[in-house]
């Protein structure tokens, strides 16, 4: 577990010359993720750009941020240290952007942000009705890693947030509301044999497991199955729409929401494996919106996404 406490290095005993922001941002997903693949999947990135952002980076500190052995990438004590500052520098940009006046004049209409996941799923249906209902809305969809929702809602650059990460409780400028909560499952194309009547245990032992998601669940699932004594050939992919399809192709097992799972299910292309003695986290997802918020074509937003979800959401909680 990542921890920011008083022990840390104080940001300037940093010997830093010129840090590139991208780079910046790109270590802070690699460190989440201690995966240089899975980040270059999640920021849309080749490896190698990763890498040699990382390289550079450690070159401008003068000091490793990554331990490497082969393929493998683990944060070290001081990457740890400097994770905690990267995230402080970045959330003080953020807030700082938002807050110029330019960058607010530019805002046009109702902005939504949302994670890869319910972009796929929930966000289309919701977008199709809202405008359904009222065509002459202006509305724009922002697409960006679920661990960065909160932050844009808590510094006002969005008027609302899609994500399957839920808000700090701590956080007191967003306003968190759960909108639905789904089984994981786990999921194999028929060419493995009927997955129905599968073991996981000895699938797992013979498959990879393509993983994917927001780093606390897919870090749930890989606990629980270290539980049952099972350490699976792991191959991250960073998008669940990606090990989707990469599980059709047989590539590997895979593990996703019931919402994300469905086509693919219906259509004969993949099947549920069962998984009763092994403890899965459900797939939830999550209304961010900025604290006291109101306006009307906000209450016409939450309308519209409980309507499609048949459920009733409030402006605050």
């Amino acid at each position: 577990m990542l921890l920011c406490g008083m022990d840390l290095v104080p940001l300037q005993n940093w010997e830093v010359g010129r840090i590139n922001l991208h780079a910046l941002q790109t270590f802070v997903v690699a460190a989440r993720l201690e995966n240089f693949r899975a980040t270059a999947d999640r920021l849309c990135l080749s490896q190698p750009t990763v890498s040699a952002q990382m390289r550079e980076l450690e070159a401008e500190l003068g000091e490793p941020l990554f331990d490497r052995s082969g393929r493998r990438v683990r944060l070290n004590a001081a990457g740890q240290s400097f994770l905690c500052h990267s995230e402080e520098i970045l959330r003080a940009m953020d807030t700082a952007v938002a807050a110029l006046p330019a960058r607010r004049g530019t805002r046009k209409g109702f902005v939504i942000a949302t994670s890869p996941e319910p972009a796929r799923t929930l966000v289309p249906q919701v977008v199709h009705s809202l405008l359904s209902q009222h065509p002459a809305a202006e509305i724009s969809l922002q697409v960006v890693a679920a661990e960065r929702v909160q932050r844009m809602v808590a510094d006002g650059q969005i008027d609302a947030g899609i994500t399957q990460v839920a808000a700090d409780p701590a956080l007191q400028r967003v306003n968190c509301q759960e909108l639905s909560r789904e089984k994981t499952l786990l999921v194999a194309r028929s060419r493995q044999g009927d997955p129905q009547s599968a073991d996981w245990h000895q699938l797992l032992r013979t498959e990879r497991l393509i993983s994917h998601g927001n780093p606390g669940h897919l870090e749930k699932i890989l606990k629980s199955l270290a539980g049952a004594g099972m350490e699976p050939r792991v191959l991250p992919v960073g998008d669940a729409e990606l090990a989707k399809r990469l599980a059709i192709r047989g590539v590997g097992v895979t593990f996703l929401s019931e919402t994300l799972a469905r086509h693919a299910l219906n259509s004969g292309l993949l099947g549920t494996v069962p998984t009763a003695d092994l403890k899965l986290p459900t797939s939830s997802t999550y209304l961010l919106l900025p604290a006291e918020a109101s306006s009307d074509f906000l209450h016409h937003f939450l309308a519209t996404v409980g309507r499609v979800l048949g459920i009733s959401l409030q402006t605050a909680p």
